[in-house]
């Protein structure tokens, strides 16, 4: 009896101890069945990641060479531009030096002689009957070219290099012009000391400059020449590098462009 006992105890143990190890194989089957499963699934969808990212990144790549593309025409349409802009801003500065250049060249020669007597000397020189006067012959020239279509580019050199230009040429045209009105006169003086060409004078130099002026005897028209060319080379200088026209040299142009319109009226 205890034999039979003995074995049914054992026989229970046995199949409690195969019950537990199926158990245990069975668990850990499922487990690895769920982990490949996981596995699987997680592969799929890295893969599907991979692949949007790898389709962004085409796209962003092909955006970017459109973009840079794009940059670079950008970049060279307004290097063209400047460069068109900078030919046309050197080409108007050049044409209007010109015209400064052939202005001076074209004044009748008699001005030579009388920038070199005094103020004293003036009416005495003229009475002279074998002085060569100018007549309105020689005021043609200003209605030629250069000077008839030199306004024409004034967008490029800009209204201070303008200013110069009008205050030069009021000065000549009016020194022309008291000759010309007072032949045969007995109210003659230099050009100097007519109102309307001491108001332009004024606008132009500095409160020292205009001293220097007024203290000259003689060459008075070199002086107030060599000021405004020198003003004009040293303001193209900078328009060429790039500066634009401040609110100092606006503000110096308006004053200068005011004093040399009410002139003309005064020609008129």
């Amino acid at each position: 009896m205890t034999s039979v006992l003995t074995t049914v105890v054992a026989s229970s143990g046995l199949t409690i101890a195969t019950a537990s190890l199926i158990g245990w194989l069975a668990r850990n089957s499922l487990l690895d069945l769920i982990k490949g499963g996981i596995k699987l699934n997680y592969d799929k969808q890295l893969e599907t990641i991979k692949s949007k990212l790898s389709s962004e990144i085409e796209v962003l790549k092909a955006d970017r060479t459109r973009d840079t593309a794009m940059l670079g025409l950008v970049h060279k349409s307004v290097t063209d531009s400047l460069s068109h802009a900078q030919e046309q801003r050197i080409a108007a500065i050049s044409a209007l030096w010109s015209a400064v250049l052939q202005l001076r060249k074209s004044m009748p020669p008699i001005f030579v002689i009388l920038d070199c007597i005094t103020e004293s000397e003036y009416e005495e020189f003229l009475a002279r009957k074998n002085i060569d006067l100018p007549t309105q012959e020689d005021t043609r020239f200003l209605g030629n070219e250069p000077f008839s279509s030199i306004e024409q580019q004034r967008i490029f050199f800009g209204e201070y290099l303008w200013s110069l230009y009008n205050a030069y040429t009021l000065i000549h045209a009016r020194a022309i012009f008291r000759l010309l009105k007072e032949l045969g006169g007995k109210d003659t003086m230099p050009w100097y000391r007519d109102e309307p060409s001491r108001r332009v004078v004024r606008s132009l130099l500095t409160d020292d400059e205009f001293k220097q002026f007024e203290a000259l005897e003689i060459s008075q028209m070199a002086f107030i020449r060599a000021h405004i060319e020198a003003k004009f080379i040293g303001h193209a200088n900078r328009v060429l590098n790039g500066a634009e026209n401040g609110a100092e040299a606006m503000r110096q142009a308006a004053a200068i462009n005011a004093e040399v319109s009410a002139a003309q009226a005064r020609s008129k």
